[in-house]
C-alpha cells in the first residue's frame, strides 16, 4: 500500500491555521494490512522496532511481524515456531524481544521470555516482583530500555492490575538484576483512579535505565499521568476514549503523546501536542468496534524529528506510520562566518539589502554609512543552512528592508552588513578537506567589489597525479593539472561541463625539464590583487611565466604579461636581449589600480638545485596588462643567491609594499642557504635574515587587513605573526601563536578570507583545507560593492570667501578672498604669513558697502567657530557652524585652508616657511626712530640660515619708566605693520629677555618682541636651531661657544646645546623638574621658567 497523508489537527482543541500547517507535524501510513490478523483473544497488544510491527499470538502459538513485504512467522533453528504464553511484549533499544507469559493469572507479571537481538531462540526470565508490587495479570506492556542482554542492562515498568506502584525490572545478561529492581516511591493514584487495571501501559520518557522519568494511562482513566516534583500529574484530555493503548514521546524537546480517540473500542488514535494540548494528527475511526480489543500504539523514536508508530487493532488491521516534524536542515559548517554576494534594490524610500552567510551565525547588523559615520543599522536574519537534507545545495540568502526615507543629510552613503559569529580559541580546521596531488597556489578574492567576493582558487601543479581519491582527478570530476575553484563554504565550483576545474584558456605544460628528472610545475602560484585582478604564474620553458585571468570566465583565454622572445632556458629578453622575466617559481601581487607591484623568484630551465639559477625582481606593473622592459628592480642582494630549491621557494610583500620576505624549505639553514631573508625595497638591501626556522614548503601571507602575517614555522607548522618595522624599515616578527595543520611536511601556499579564516595546502600531506584563526571579537563588517553607493548633495553655496585680519583683509564686509570650489561642498584657499593671533572666518557672500547693513548681509552668510575667537586647532578638522564668531590662529606663518561645508569642518595644515634670504632687526636702535621697521640693521647670512650682526647698540626704550631695550627680527622691513608682522620673528612669549651669551629660542610667532638691556651687542640667530644669541661687546667673549636654547614645543621643553643641570618651575614657582640631565620635558600647557646650569629662560609651552 503506497503512503498517504493523514488528517491532521481535528478535534475539539484548538485547530492549526492552514498557514501553520504547511510546515506542522504529519502523519503519514507507510504500510497497512487487514487481512488475517490475529484476534484479540491470541494477540492483545503489538510492539515495533526498526520498521516492523510485532505480536504475539499465543492462541495460533506463533510470534509475528509485518513489514513492508507482508506478514512473517518467527521460527527458531530447527524451524519450530516460537511463541509466549502471554500478550504483552516490548523491545529494547537494542532490538532485544521480550514477552511475558502466564496468561491470564498473576505469573503475566512474573514470568518472561527474551529473544536475543539476532537470535533464534528464547531465554527464560523469571522476575521477582520488588516489595509493595504484587503479582497480577498484566496483558499489555510499555516499552523497554537500555540492552538487557548486555552487562551495563536495561530496564521495563510494569504494573499489574490492583497495583498501586510501579516496578522497575531491571535485566542485564538475560537475567534479573535484582538489587536494581525497584518500586516507585510514589503511587499513581489520581483523581478517580486508585489503581492500575490489567490493561495500563507505563512507558518511559527518557532511556536513562537508572531513572523513573515515566508516564502511565489507565485505561479507563483516558489520559496519561506523570510524577512531578513529587506530584501527580494528568494531561488535558484532548478527546481520549477509554479504549486501551497509547505511547508517549519527546521529540525536539516536545512531548506528544499517541492515544485512541473517537468510538469507544476501535481503531482511531489521535497525536496530541502537550506543550500546547493541541491535536495535530489523527487516524479516523475505519474499523468497527470490538469490546475486548486494545487499540494497540507504539511509537519508536527515530531521532528528534521522526518517529515511527506501530499500530494494531486485533482481527481488523496492522499499520505502521511515520510521524514526523518540520525537520530543520543542516546547518552549514561553523567557521569564522562573513557576508558575501551583497546586493541592494532601492525603491520608494527602502532599501532591500540580500546578502548570503558562509557560516552560521550569532547575529547580523545591516548598516548605512555616511562616510565614517554609522547612520543607520537593521537586524538582519542568520539563515545559513543547506537546501536539502543531502546538502547537495545552500539556502543562505538572507533580505533585509531597510527605510531610507529619512536620510536627507548631504553626504556619501555606502551599506555594510556586520555579521557575528563565535571566536575560536585557538586554530581549527573546519570544513571539507580535499586531496590535491601537488598543490602550489592559493587566492582568495578579497574585494568587495568583485562579484566573487570569498571565492578560493587553487592551483594543481604537476602532471604525475595518481587518477585515484584526488579531487583534481579525471575519475572524480577534475581535469588534472589547471585551476579548481571554490565558493564561500568550500564546495567546488563547476565549470560550463558540470565538472570542476579550469584550464584560463592555456595549454599547460607536461613532462619534465630540461634536467631530466623533474616533472614541470604548470602552473604554479596564484594570487589576486586589491582590486581583485587574478595573476597565474607557470614554471616552464615553453611558456613565458606570468599571466592575468578573467575572474568572469576562469576557462576564457588568460592575458600573457610578459611580451619579448622566450629563450630555451625559459627567459623572456626584449629586442637588445635584455632580460625581461623567468620562470616563476615564487610570486607575489601587491596593491591595486596604479600602485600594483608583482615580484616573483624566477628560475633558469624552470627547476634547478642552484643558488645561481634564481633571481629575485620586482615589476610596477601597475594597470598595465603587458611588460616587455627590465624589471623594475633586480634585488641584486638576494638574486643569484641563497635559493637553493626552486620547488620550496615563496615570498610575500610586506603590508606596506615597502619590503620583501623571500623563504624556502632547508632542513638545516646555514649563512648560504637561509630559512627567510627580508629586503627593504627602497635600499633594495637585506635587513633580516632566519637561520633557524625549518620552513617546510615557506607558505607566507597577509590577511585580508593586513594586521596578521602568516608564515610557516616547521615542518607542516603555521606561525601566527604581528609584524612592526623601526624607522629604517627593519621588520620584526612578533609571533602571538603557531600550530600544527596536520597536513605533511611542505606548506605550500597559505591565503586568508575576510574573516580570518586560513586556507593552505600541502604536497606532503596531498591536501587542501581550511582552519577558522582565533580573533579578538566575532564581527567581520563587509561593504556592499560600490555600485551600490549614493550620494546626496549637499545645499552649499557656489562661492565661498575668506574673511578677517589674514592676506592684507581688514575685517571690511566688502573684502573677502575667492576661495577654490573643489566640489562635493569643498573649499580651499591659502593663508599667507599670518600673525599669531590673527582672526578669520568664511562668508558666501561680500557686500557692496562698509557699512552697517553690509555687515548685516555678511553675517546672515557667515561661517565660523563655535564661539567667538576660538583658537583653530592645526591639523584636525574643527566643527564649523552657521554662525559669526572668528577662528584665531595660534601659529604665526601661512596655512592650507580646507572647508567642507558637508561635512562643515574647517582643516588649517602649517605650511613650514623657507627660512628667508635677508633678516632685519629692528626696535629701539635708535634714541629718536625708535620701532620704525624701515630703521633696521640687516644681518648677514652665512649660506646655512644662520644670521648676524656686529657691533649693534640698543637704546633703553623711550616709553616712560623703561629700563630695558626691545628688539624683534622681520624679513620684510615696511611701513606696513601687517607685512612686517607677517614675517616677524621673536619670542613665544612676549617681552621675553635675551640673557648674554644664552641662546633663546626665535620663531614667527607673531607681533612678540625681546627685551634686553641697553648696550652694545653681536648677535647670531640660528633658523636652524631656532635660537637667537647675543654677546655683549667689550665682555671679552668673542664667539659663542656651547650655547644652550630652551625651546618651549607642543606638550614639551627641549633643550638645545650642553647642560649640565635643568630646573623647570611653573608660573605658581612650584619645581615641575629639578636638577635634571635629560634634555627633553613633557609638559602641560602653559608658562614655565627654566633654569639651565643657572642662567633663566622664560618659555610657553603650547
Amino acid at each position: 500500500m503506497k503512503k498517504s497523508l493523514l488528517n491532521l489537527a481535528f478535534g475539539g482543541l484548538a485547530v492549526l491555521s492552514m498557514a501553520s500547517m504547511v510546515n506542522a507535524q504529519t502523519l503519514t501510513l507507510d504500510w497497512k494490512y487487514t487481512e488475517d490478523i490475529p484476534t484479540s483473544a491470541g494477540a492483545r497488544s503489538a510492539t515495533g522496532f526498526q520498521g516492523k510491527l510485532w505480536t504475539n499470538d499465543k492462541d495460533a502459538k506463533q510470534l509475528i511481524y509485518w513489514d513492508e513485504e507482508g506478514k512473517h512467522v518467527v521460527t527458531g533453528a530447527e524451524g519450530a515456531s516460537l511463541a509466549g504464553s502471554g500478550t504483552a511484549i516490548t523491545f529494547d533499544n537494542a532490538g532485544n524481544l521480550i514477552m511475558n507469559g502466564g496468561f491470564p493469572n498473576a505469573a503475566s507479571s512474573t514470568t518472561f521470555q527474551i529473544l536475543p537481538a539476532g537470535g533464534d531462540a528464547l531465554i527464560d526470565l523469571n522476575v521477582t516482583l520488588p516489595e509493595g508490587v504484587a503479582a497480577g495479570r498484566m496483558d499489555i506492556m510499555g516499552r523497554a530500555i537500555g540492552n538487557v542482554m548486555s552487562e551495563d542492562g536495561g530496564a521495563f515498568y510494569i504494573i499489574p492490575t490492583g497495583g498501586t506502584k510501579i516496578a522497575k525490572v531491571f535485566v542485564a545478561n538475560g537475567a534479573q538484576v535484582a538489587e536494581k529492581t525497584e518500586a516507585s516511591a510514589q503511587t499513581i493514584a489520581v483523581g478517580s483512579i486508585a489503581a492500575a487495571d490489567n490493561l495500563t501501559y507505563v512507558q518511559p520518557l527518557d532511556n536513562d535505565v537508572n531513572g523513573w522519568n515515566v508516564a502511565w494511562r489507565v485505561r479507563t482513566g483516558k489520559d496519561f499521568c506523570y510524577w512531578q516534583n513529587g506530584e501527580t500529574k494528568v494531561y488535558s484530555n484532548a478527546g481520549a476514549s477509554t479504549t486501551a493503548g497509547g505511547d508517549i514521546v519527546v521529540l525536539n524537546g516536545v512531548t506528544y503523546t499517541f492515544e485512541p480517540m473517537g468510538t469507544a473500542y476501535a481503531d482511531g488514535f489521535q497525536v496530541v501536542d502537550r506543550s500546547t494540548n493541541t491535536v495535530v494528527a489523527t487516524h479516523e475511526t475505519e474499523c468497527d468496534a470490538v469490546s475486548t480489543a486494545v487499540n494497540s500504539l507504539i511509537v519508536e523514536k527515530v531521532d528528534e524529528y521522526t518517529a515511527n508508530v506501530y499500530h494494531m487493532f486485533p482481527s481488523k488491521m496492522v499499520a505502521k506510520y511515520t510521524f514526523s516534524l518540520p525537520k530543520p536542515l543542516p546547518k552549514l559548517e561553523v567557521r569564522n562566518a562573513y557576508a558575501y554576494d551583497i546586493t541592494v534594490a532601492t525603491a520608494e524610500g527602502k532599501a532591500t539589502v540580500n546578502y548570503r552567510l558562509n557560516a552560521p551565525a550569532s547575529a547580523v547588523m545591516v548598516q548605512l554609512w555616511n562616510g565614517s559615520e554609522l547612520v543607520k543599522e537593521v537586524e538582519g536574519t542568520t539563515i545559513a543552512e543547506y537546501g536539502d537534507y543531502e546538502m547537495t545545495t545552500v539556502n543562505n540568502l538572507n533580505t533585509v528592508v531597510m527605510d531610507i526615507a529619512d536620510v536627507t543629510a548631504p553626504g556619501n552613503y555606502s551599506y555594510k552588513v556586520k555579521v557575528s559569529s563565535d571566536v575560536v580559541s585557538a586554530p581549527t580546521a573546519v570544513g571539507p578537506v580535499y586531496r590535491f596531488w601537488s598543490p602550489y597556489g592559493i587566492a582568495v578574492d578579497n574585494n568587495p567589489d568583485s562579484p566573487y567576493f570569498g571565492r578560493v582558487l587553487v592551483t594543481e601543479t604537476q602532471t604525475s597525479l595518481p587518477d585515484e581519491t584526488y579531487h583534481s582527478a579525471p575519475s572524480l570530476g577534475g581535469i588534472g593539472i589547471g585551476i579548481y575553484a571554490f565558493d564561500q563554504m568550500l564546495q567546488p565550483i563547476e565549470n560550463a561541463q558540470g565538472t570542476h576545474g579550469f584550464t584560463a584558456g592555456m595549454e599547460m605544460s607536461t613532462g619534465k625539464y630540461p634536467n631530466g628528472t623533474s616533472a614541470i610545475y604548470d602552473p604554479k602560484r596564484i594570487h589576486i590583487s586589491d582590486d581583485g585582478r587574478i595573476f597565474l604564474s607557470r614554471v616552464t620553458t615553453n611558456a613565458s611565466s606570468l599571466w592575468e585571468i578573467n575572474p568572469d570566465d576562469l576557462n576564457a583565454p588568460a592575458t600573457e604579461i610578459f611580451k619579448g622572445t622566450l629563450g630555451t632556458e625559459g627567459y623572456v629578453t626584449d629586442a637588445e636581449g635584455n632580460f625581461v622575466a623567468g620562470p616563476a617559481t615564487a610570486m607575489d601581487v601587491w596593491g591595486e589600480g596604479e600602485n600594483l607591484k608583482v615580484a616573483i623568484v624566477s628560475c633558469k630551465d624552470g627547476y634547478a638545485l642552484d643558488p645561481k639559477a634564481h633571481r629575485v625582481d620586482v615589476y610596477n606593473l601597475g594597470t598595465a596588462k603587458e611588460w616587455s622592459s627590465k624589471p623594475s628592480q633586480e634585488l641584486t642582494s638576494i638574486s643569484n643567491k641563497y635559493w637553493i630549491n626552486s620547488a620550496v621557494v615563496n615570498m610575500a610583500f610586506d603590508a606596506d609594499g615597502k619590503g620583501l620576505t623571500v623563504g624556502q624549505y632547508r632542513a638545516t639553514p646555514n649563512d648560504n642557504e637561509p630559512a627567510y631573508k627580508h629586503v627593504n625595497l627602497e635600499t633594495g638591501e637585506v635587513d633580516y635574515t632566519d637561520l633557524t626556522t625549518v620552513a617546510g614548503g615557506a607558505g607566507m601571507a597577509w590577511n585580508a587587513d593586513h594586521t596578521l602575517f602568516a608564515m610557516v614555522s616547521g615542518k607542516g607548522i603555521i606561525g601566527i605573526f604581528e609584524v612592526t618595522k623601526d624607522e629604517s624599515g627593519v621588520p620584526t616578527f612578533n609571533k602571538k601563536y603557531e600550530f600544527n595543520t596536520g597536513f605533511g611536511t611542505n606548506i605550500n601556499a597559505i591565503a586568508w578570507d575576510a574573516a580570518n579564516n586560513l586556507f593552505t595546502c600541502s604536497n606532503s600531506g596531498e591536501e587542501f583545507g581550511q582552519f577558522a584563526m582565533p580573533r579578538e571579537n566575532g564581527d567581520v563588517t563587509v561593504a556592499a560593492a560600490s555600485k551600490y553607493n549614493f550620494k546626496i548633495e549637499a545645499d552649499v553655496p557656489e562661492n565661498l570667501y575668506l574673511i578677517g585680519m589674514v592676506n592684507g583683509l581688514n575685517w571690511d564686509p566688502t573684502q573677502g578672498e575667492l576661495m577654490t570650489n573643489e566640489g562635493d561642498g569643498v573649499f580651499t584657499t591659502q593663508i599667507i604669513d599670518a600673525t599669531v593671533g590673527a582672526t578669520f572666518g568664511f562668508s558666501s557672500v561680500l557686500a557692496e558697502n562698509n557699512d552697517g547693513g553690509g555687515w548685516d548681509y555678511v553675517n546672515a552668510n557667515r561661517y565660523g567657530a563655535v564661539a567667538d575667537n576660538t583658537p583653530a586647532v592645526i591639523g584636525e578638522a574643527n566643527d564649523l557652524y552657521k554662525n559669526t564668531f572668528a577662528f584665531n590662529l595660534p601659529k604665526a606663518g601661512s596655512y592650507n585652508v580646507t572647508v567642507n561645508l558637508v561635512d562643515m569642518t574647517m582643516m588649517l595644515e602649517y605650511v613650514e616657511p623657507e627660512n628667508p634670504e635677508t633678516l632685519y632687526l629692528f626696535g629701539t636702535i635708535s634714541e629718536t626712530d625708535q620701532w620704525v621697521p624701515t630703521t633696521n640693521v640687516e644681518l648677514t647670512n652665512d649660506g646655512n640660515d644662520v644670521y648676524t650682526a656686529e657691533d649693534v647698540v640698543i637704546y633703553k626704550s623711550s616709553d616712560e619708566g623703561e629700563t630695558y631695550g626691545y628688539i624683534a627680527f622681520t624679513a620684510t622691513p615696511s611701513e606696513d605693520w601687517n607685512v612686517v608682522n607677517a614675517t616677524r620673528y621673536g619670542p613665544v612669549v612676549p617681552d621675553t629677555e635675551l640673557v648674554k651669551e644664552t641662546a633663546t629660542e626665535i620663531g614667527r610667532n607673531g607681533d612678540t618682541s625681546y627685551k634686553i638691556i641697553p648696550g652694545t651687542y653681536d648677535f647670531t640667530v640660528d633658523l636652524n636651531a631656532n635660537t637667537v644669541t647675543v654677546v655683549e661687546k667689550g665682555s671679552g667673549v668673542e664667539q659663542v661657544i656651547n650655547a644652550v636654547a630652551v625651546i618651549g614645543g607642543n606638550g614639551n621643553i627641549r633643550i638645545v646645546g650642553e647642560a649640565q643641570s635643568v630646573s623647570v618651575y611653573n608660573v605658581n614657582g612650584q619645581a615641575v623638574v629639578l636638577n635634571s640631565a635629560e634634555r627633553s620635558f613633557d609638559v602641560a600647557a602653559g608658562i614655565y621658567v627654566v633654569v639651565v646650569d643657572g642662567k633663566t629662560t622664560k618659555v610657553m609651552v603650547k
